[in-house]
């Protein structure tokens, strides 16, 4: 018990002196400091290769096994975990038209957008070959590894269109809830939880038609682990115009009169 008549420093006996060296808990501390040090690069980019990694497994194997109410738990179980976990290393964007929309807004450089993407695309490679390495015949037709493909009676004007819209929604919400600078910072703290209902929403409504990628990274890997790339570059071209369109669409509703709208990061 340490006096309250002490004007010195209280005794620390030799065990507190250890782990004050090993976890130091004093108020300059990174754990206790209001504002921690900056993650470093090599770490952002770590989290975001796992995250998508993650991410890219539990949606191809959820649609490897054919479960619309399966995918939907899983997925948005994992996405809503993934950005309470990452959230503070590296955004948690674990989708490269989510970093595309970011650098629009300025919130990272094009330096980071290309090196995130990499990341992201390589974790989703590495996602789906964890998948076929665990469930090997996963790989085979008709599953191809959760490869995302136009179901039946869906063509290709119907899957872009599909993938436009219910990647715009996507990446709308996170704008206006993360980025939005008239947005609470009250309300900003839910956003976890509000794209977990848009991907509720979302899966449900395109996981029949199109595998609902809404992310190039989650399409890439299966398609390269079981090499099927059959109307490929529409879950390319659809995320992508859907996340630019959703960031013109931010601008006319945050954009105020007197002010400067974002522009293309220079």
């Amino acid at each position: 018990v340490v006096s309250t008549q002490s004007t010195g420093d209280p005794k620390i006996s030799p065990f507190e002196k250890e782990m004050s060296r090993i976890l130091p808990l004093n108020p300059g501390s990174p754990l206790l400091n209001e504002r921690p040090r900056k993650p470093d690069l090599w770490q952002e980019l770590l989290a975001e290769f796992i995250g998508t990694a993650i991410l890219v497994f539990v949606a191809t194997a959820s649609a490897w096994k054919n479960d619309v109410s399966l995918a939907v738990l899983s997925i948005t179980s994992t996405v809503t975990i993934l950005v309470f976990i990452f959230e503070e290393i590296s955004g948690a964007h674990l989708n490269p038209v989510v970093s595309l929309v970011m650098t629009l807004t300025k919130k990272i450089n094009f330096l980071r957008l290309i090196l995130y993407s990499i990341v992201q695309c390589v974790g989703g490679v590495a996602g789906s070959g964890l998948l076929v390495l665990c469930f090997p015949q996963s790989r085979r037709s008709p599953f191809f590894a959760g490869s995302n493909a136009l179901a039946p009676g869906v063509d290709v004007y119907q899957g872009l269109v599909l993938e436009i819209l219910m990647t715009f929604f996507l990446t709308f919400t996170i704008l206006m809830f993360a980025i939005n600078p008239h947005k609470s910072p009250k309300l900003k703290r839910f956003l976890p939880f509000v794209v977990f209902f848009v991907l509720v929403g979302m899966i449900s409504l395109g996981a029949s038609k199109t595998g609902c990628s809404m992310n190039p990274a989650r399409s890439l890997g299966p398609a390269l682990i079981s090499w099927y790339w059959s109307d490929h570059y529409i879950f390319w071209a659809g995320p992508i115009i859907g996340a630019v369109l959703s960031y013109f669409v931010y601008l006319a509703f945050v954009v105020r009169k007197g002010s400067m709208p974002h522009m293309l990061y220079t």
